[in-house]
């Protein structure tokens, strides 16, 4: 078998997708054959691969969130994720939440291709050549410090437990200073391009630290502790433009499936398990793979890509006579409440309003879970764009295009080409999570505190000799 780009690769995926949905349902089908011949028109007027690949991750991004749920939400509505909200029946609201996608995926797509081609073309001169190279002393340093800090936190303080409603915070700040994510662009450069470089105790060193930064993402009950990693990895084959054999991307997917149920299931398993060690972790993760069949699976894994059930969601509240949850959610969303609550998590200890956060605010009045439990919900991106503009959503999808465009254009000036792929990875993570998540509040301080401590670590680097 011959190669093929990640980004060929997909679009066969999603045009099989518009075929199978074409011949089910003629009107989900024509949904999504316009995405698809939109993605495939939009990226085609790239003429470089880095601005293709940032639109790419666009397109994957919304189509995890809205085009794959229904493969399970289309045949049986019954699964739709907030029972206790209300039970859906037939396939209408999938239809309307589908086009409702299409329509914002459009004005996303107009601001990003407009904003990116009013500015001339212009990558960087590399005039910081291996960055990561030369600074490998302090970097690791840095990141070696706070990492173990951090997991010894987690371990030994229950810090950031997820599933720990009086899990301590004094010291939760220690865990915003690195973020796991930036923790592994770094690690993945070293070993995609200076592993040959590097001596046997720095790679060593380098996997050390991969490893710990793992355990303390899995030991926080996060699903994600395995494809963490793997967005590196992908990441990197989109920004290379590297094409793999078919052979090997078919087996990748087979792979990402079985990553994606294993992290689901041991995420579970610590989360669920009443002791800590290996032993009872591995037998609750077994328990719950026994149990589930393999539309429950499904079901359990696509309600994670959160988006389409959200948006179902916002049709729901919007039909029920008692408007406490529109009018509770709309002031969560409001622009005030969301820069109050932005700030509040940028700054430690600091307490601006007293209405909860996005996430609390769709884990009390969607998900029905009391005010005293510690949960976060999700709507999605463009749910969540209605609560906070209502009709004029479209002007929020704009302000999104513009804003990911002017990201991705300053990212290609920097000079220095590991800083420009640290930067294009916390770009498009910072996508996928906005499009999956939709709590502004939360996504764009993380992104903002991500920033603000690179900006810090590298002028830091810069200064000394070590």
């Amino acid at each position: 078998m011959g190669k093929i780009s990640i980004q060929s690769y997909f679009f066969c995926i999603l045009s099989i997708l518009s075929v199978y949905f074409l011949t089910k349902d003629i009107q989900i089908g024509i949904i999504y054959l316009a995405f698809t011949l939109t993605s495939l028109g939009v990226i085609s007027l790239f003429k470089s691969n880095y601005y293709k690949a940032a639109y790419f991750i666009i397109v994957l991004s919304v189509t995890a969130g809205y085009f794959i749920r229904p493969l399970v939400l289309a045949d049986h509505p019954e699964l739709f994720m907030y029972p206790k909200l209300t039970s859906i029946s037939g396939d209408a609201l999938v239809k309307k939440s589908l086009y409702f996608s299409l329509v914002n995926f459009l004005f996303i797509s107009a601001a990003f291709i407009t904003t990116v081609k009013l500015f001339p073309d212009k990558q960087a001169i590399d005039k910081e050549s291996n960055f990561l190279l030369k600074h490998f002393n302090i970097i690791m340093l840095i990141i070696f410090s706070i990492t173990l800090l951090k997991f010894i936190l987690i371990t030994f303080n229950n810090t950031g437990i997820k599933s720990d409603p009086d899990r301590d915070s004094t010291y939760g700040f220690v865990l915003r200073l690195l973020s796991p994510e930036l923790t592994f662009y770094v690690c993945y450069i070293y070993i995609a391009k200076y592993w040959k470089e590097i001596s046997f105790r720095r790679k060593a060193l380098t996997l050390f630290i991969i490893i710990i930064t793992s355990a303390s993402v899995f030991l926080t009950g996060s699903k994600i502790f395995l494809a963490l990693f793997g967005v590196c990895i992908f990441l990197n084959l989109l920004y290379q433009n590297k094409k793999i054999k078919t052979i090997w991307a078919l087996s990748l997917t087979v792979l990402s499936v079985i990553g994606v149920v294993f992290s689901f299931a041991m995420a579970y398993a610590v989360k669920f398990s009443s002791a800590k060690d290996i032993a009872s972790i591995l037998s609750k993760a077994d328990t719950y793979t026994n149990s589930k069949d393999y539309l429950a699976v499904g079901d359990a894994v696509t309600q994670r890509l959160m988006g389409l059930d959200g948006q179902i969601a916002v049709y729901v509240i919007q039909d029920q006579s008692n408007k406490h949850v529109t009018n509770a959610l709309r002031e969560s969303f409001s622009l005030r409440e969301l820069t109050l609550h932005t700030l509040e998590n940028i700054l430690p200890k600091v307490k601006l309003s007293n209405s909860p956060n996005t996430g609390k605010a769709i884990s009390e009045n969607v998900v029905g879970l009391s005010s005293e439990i510690s949960h976060g919900g999700s709507l999605g991106l463009f749910a969540s764009l209605y609560f906070a503009c209502g009709d004029y959503f479209f002007l929020f999808d704009i302000l999104i295009g513009l804003f990911l465009a002017l990201y991705f254009i300053y990212a290609r000036r920097v000079q220095s080409d590991d800083l420009r792929f640290i930067l294009f990875a916390i770009g498009g993570y910072f996508i996928i999570r906005l499009v999956l998540s939709g709590n502004f509040d939360i996504i764009m301080s993380e992104f903002g505190i991500e920033w603000i401590m690179l900006y810090l670590y590298v002028k830091f680097i810069r200064t000394t000799r070590l």
